[in-house]
């Protein structure tokens, strides 16, 4: 439909940082059809193979071999949030603010292109379809479903959403995600 990725020297020293300050952490990097993955242990097979994710695990930490193929996110698994945040500040720090950082699934701190969300893929798909913003409905339960919640004609957070999507959402459904 419509694509802005990130570009391969910033997911590239993201790649670095991640192997350089959290050096257990499982790294994923999308491209349009594809998802590479580093250091891929039990805990995140045992996340991902329920939900039906396929993968390719690298065997080594290098991603040179995609420098020419458009990657959509890279996604970096931490499981504390401090140090969730920890990351983004050195990657801020060492990168500029040449990307945009979402934390998902209680897990996750996802690296997007600058101008690209949720939201802004939403509105985009509304428009080719020719829906109005406002005949349109998004549903999350995480910080990463934000944009897309505050850019529906009507906002819908699960139960368990965190709390920074409870508060932005028009609805609350009475169950939760799982």
């Amino acid at each position: 439909v419509h694509v802005e990725g990130l570009a391969f020297d910033i997911v590239k020293q993201l790649f670095d940082i991640s192997l350089r300050y959290y050096p257990e952490s499982c790294i994923h990097v999308y491209t349009l059809d594809e998802l590479y993955m580093w250091n891929v242990n039990q805990d995140e097979k045992d996340y991902l193979q329920p939900r039906g994710v396929e993968w390719t695990e690298l065997q080594e930490p290098n991603i040179d071999f995609l420098k020419d193929t458009p990657i959509t996110k890279i996604i970096i698994n931490v499981n504390d949030m401090d140090k969730r945040l920890a990351f983004n500040e050195i990657a801020r720090k060492e990168i500029g603010d040449k990307f945009k950082t979402t934390y998902s699934s209680g897990r996750y701190i996802e690296f997007n292109n600058i101008s690209t969300d949720k939201g802004t893929g939403m509105l985009k798909l509304a428009e080719m379809l020719g829906i109005k913003p406002e005949e349109t409905i998004a549903i999350g339960d995480n910080s990463n479903d934000l944009p897309m919640i505050e850019a529906a004609g009507v906002g819908v957070a699960v139960r368990n959403a965190n709390e920074q999507v409870l508060s932005k959402a028009d609805y609350i459904c009475k169950r939760d995600n799982n």
